[in-house]
């Protein structure tokens, strides 16, 4: 990331210097939200669904990550899961059990 002591040293997978990750720089956008949006997809067919996924919350200014779903088309949104404040530089496995109707 472009400033210091945030960010991750290295990717989850391979854990090396030369993958990628998607991030956003919290040091100067207080109070601004990015979003991170998938294309629906169906879990009706899945029993017992879960949506796992690795995150990395590293710095000083490090505000809230959340995971949002819907059960009814995008029309209103839950939050699944939510994390605040510095976690330091260590990658995690983050995951949400949904119900079968969810959209992400």
């Amino acid at each position: 990331t472009p400033s210091s002591s945030t960010g991750p040293s290295v990717d989850h997978n391979p854990g090396t210097a030369s993958g990628t990750y998607a991030f956003t720089e919290s040091s100067t956008n207080y109070g601004n939200t990015a979003n991170i949006s998938t294309p629906p997809f169906d879990v009706s067919a899945l029993t017992s669904p879960v949506f796992a996924f690795w995150y990395h919350m590293y710095g000083a200014t490090m505000g809230t990550l959340s995971v949002d779903y819907s059960t009814d088309a995008g029309t209103t949104w839950m939050t699944g899961w939510s994390l605040s404040g510095d976690q330091g530089d260590v990658w995690y496995l983050g995951e949400i059990a949904l119900p079968t109707n969810a959209n992400l």
